[in-house]
């Protein structure tokens, strides 16, 4: 991850802003090796079970490696007093473990403000996954959240429109 602070000032008072941005770990297993397996056993042969077994391998090592780097993204913001902004690409849906956690004291800026699946990334070009997210803390409003059909990387992009609350605010 990409740690930064930076300081909001505004009405001579000064705010300390916090961004995390995330690259959790990407599965090691990937929709073609998946589709030769799937093939191969329908075709009869033997190597398909053994290439099924050794993705299935991959595939648990990949997923402890991801909750580990999970576990410490949400050790780190879990000290953190300021707003905050965790922002990034979490390999993973939303009904993973990390998500239910971390929706536990941040908003999902989708969720809240977005429309639609979200879609950031399909699997094997049909499949719609939202695997990108920002969470923010409650000090900040989420007037919308969208995704875009840029080619710019793998990725469609998250853009969510925030605004910081005066400290005054109750949290919404």
């Amino acid at each position: 991850y990409l740690f930064i602070e930076v300081q909001h000032t505004s009405d001579d008072t000064t705010v300390p802003l916090n961004f995390l941005a995330v690259h959790i770990a990407p599965p090691q297993v990937s929709d073609r090796a998946v589709a030769k397996v799937f093939t191969d056993l329908l075709k009869g042969k033997i190597s398909g079970i053994h290439q099924g077994l050794s993705l299935l391998q991959k595939y648990e090592q990949q997923v402890t490696l991801q909750g580990t780097q999970a576990v410490n993204a949400l050790q780190r913001i879990g000290g953190f007093q300021d707003p905050t902004i965790m922002a990034g690409d979490f390999n993973s849906t939303q009904d993973a473990a990390l998500h239910r956690h971390l929706r536990q004291s941040l908003i999902d800026t989708w969720l809240t403000a977005g429309f639609g699946f979200g879609t950031t990334r399909y699997w094997g070009d049909f499949l719609p996954l939202r695997i990108d997210y920002v969470y923010v803390t409650p000090e900040f409003a989420v007037q919308d959240s969208q995704t875009f059909a840029y080619e710019c990387s793998d990725h469609l992009p998250v853009i969510s429109t925030l605004f910081l609350l005066p400290a005054d605010t109750p949290p919404q």
